[in-house]
């Protein structure tokens, strides 16, 4: 399990900070961990709830940033 993915807990409040994604500078929360292929490995991704429209989408752990 990255480090990364352990700091993140189902319910906290994160932004979007990847800049190549359409969600950048969004808020959401997040809903629950998912292990997703990519490559050959299996990676874990977080399902967020995006503020506002309450659409779900996929990010990894390192397109996300915390809330304080």
């Amino acid at each position: 399990m990255p480090a990364k993915w352990r700091l993140l807990h189902t319910g906290q409040k994160v932004k979007i900070i990847d800049r190549t994604s359409p969600y950048f500078g969004e808020t959401g929360t997040l809903i629950e961990p998912r292990r997703v292929p990519v490559g050959l490995k299996l990676k874990y991704h977080w399902l967020v709830k995006l503020d506002g429209t309450g659409a779900k989408e996929l990010f990894a752990p390192e397109q996300l940033g915390t809330i304080e």
